[in-house]
């Protein structure tokens, strides 16, 4: 069977899956595209000279040595399968996201990889919406970073998303990267009547208080004024952590 017959029966098997099919035969190093793989990227597939060179002077430069380091180090049997996502040019000029997937089809009497297969999807609306929260994430914590009020922003499990630098200083907790963590884990003193107050706020309720004592683990007593605040996203909302569209700020 030729190389172009086992990609047009693997072509066959995954009609309407949008996913593009490689072949690549190590012994020879001649790399098969089929007709998918190619107009992904705007490449005749008449004309097109189909070799390794094709897709590597693709790939984006800066993406370029992880996916080759992914490659090797799959072949050389330091994970248990090849997956990388990179950018490869379009023959129109745009960049397009690539989620590129392969396992060893086939070895040699001694165990060597002989035949590399996989498959190449289309992901750029998801990269990209992806890149989009993650640069609306990082601006907002800049934003909450500066803030000259001691605020924080939780998620559901009362993990930290956001929190501004006067946070820390009130709480003795300058030069501490709190983010991901648990509220309770960095405060495990808070005592009882706060953590209802925090159910409650998740379950939807706005607290606050104008005078409130928070005695901390070392025996010292903060006199505080605070307010907590249900926050609620709405649906498709760009957070990492979407289980549950309730979270809650508290501003001392």
């Amino acid at each position: 069977m030729s190389d172009q017959e086992k990609v047009e029966r693997m072509r066959f098997a995954l009609e309407g899956t949008q996913l593009g099919i490689w072949d690549w035969d190590l012994r020879r190093n001649k790399l098969h595209f089929d007709r998918r793989w190619l107009e992904m990227i705007g490449l005749d597939p008449v004309t097109t000279t189909h070799s390794f060179k094709v897709w590597e002077e693709r790939v984006h430069p800066d993406d370029l040595p992880k996916a080759m380091n992914d490659i090797q180090r799959y072949l050389d049997g330091q994970t248990p399968y090849y997956e990388n996502v990179h950018r490869m040019r379009h023959t129109d000029g745009r960049w397009v996201y690539i989620l590129d997937r392969g396992r060893i089809s086939e070895r040699d009497s001694a165990g060597k990889p002989t035949r590399f297969t996989g498959t190449h999807l289309d992901v750029t609306i998801t990269e990209e919406a992806k890149r989009l929260v993650e640069a609306r994430e990082s601006l907002f914590r800049t934003i909450v970073e500066a803030l000259p009020a001691s605020v924080a922003m939780l998620d559901r499990d009362l993990r930290y998303l956001a929190y501004s630098q006067a946070w820390l200083t009130q709480y003795g907790l300058q030069g501490q990267n709190i983010l991901g963590r648990s509220h309770y884990e960095v405060f495990p003193e808070v005592p009882e009547r706060w953590k209802q107050d925090h159910q409650m706020a998740l379950a939807g309720t706005a607290l606050k208080s104008e005078l409130d004592v928070f005695e901390r683990a070392d025996g010292t007593k903060q006199y505080l004024k605070w307010a907590v605040e249900p926050w609620r996203e709405p649906s498709g909302g760009d957070w990492r952590h979407l289980d549950d569209d309730r979270r809650f700020d508290r501003d001392h």
